[in-house]
């Protein structure tokens, strides 16, 4: 039976691991929105859902998230996300990191994303206007069809490690990766 999602967050501020409290320091970038993103897992496979054209991310595989709503965690958001989006109920989560989005050209897309991921929910898979859902292998995920950062530190998720980090693209539209900062902690 795994840790419910409330267990998990007394269990973080515990550590001094508050994701409420941030992950990030030093950061000047203006964060105009806070989000989830949460990788299911099924044995050696990993639920992606190709967000669709209307979307943030339209055309991309990514893992199911959004936008936290005002007075939300960022675990409820994750498992109201998952729901919304899946049909699947999380029972537990592990927050992996936090990752911060800037868009040099397009500041009203900047965002501050928690990342986590859980092997451990119920229910029936079913889609939803966000886009359609896929199972892939873990060792064959669809690089070349996701963000251009998911390269570098969707592994240290796969690898069930905690990371950080600092993504820069030129604009929304061209999504061109310029430069980043990802470290383990």
């Amino acid at each position: 039976m795994g840790i419910s999602v409330l267990a998990k967050l007394k269990e973080e501020k515990e550590k001094g691991n508050a994701v409420d409290a941030g992950l990030l320091r030093g950061s000047k970038t203006t964060v105009t929105r806070k989000a989830v993103l949460c990788y299911l897992f099924k044995g050696n496979a990993a639920l992606l859902q190709l967000k669709s054209k209307d979307k943030f991310g339209a055309g991309y595989w990514n893992a199911p998230g959004g936008k936290i709503e005002e007075g939300e965690s960022p675990e409820a958001a994750a498992a109201r996300e998952v729901y919304e989006e899946t049909g699947l109920a999380v029972n537990s989560l592990r927050l992996h990191g936090e990752l911060l989005f800037v868009f040099e050209e397009d500041e009203e897309y900047n965002q501050q994303v928690f990342v986590f991921s859980s092997n451990d929910f119920s229910g029936s898979e079913k889609p939803s206007e966000e886009g359609i859902l896929r199972w892939f292998d873990k060792d064959k995920l669809p690089f070349n069809a996701m963000w251009p950062d998911d390269k570098k530190w969707l592994p240290l998720l796969l690898d069930n490690k905690r990371f950080r980090g600092e993504f820069y693209f030129d604009s929304y539209k061209n999504k061109k990766l310029l430069r980043y900062k990802l470290e383990e902690i």
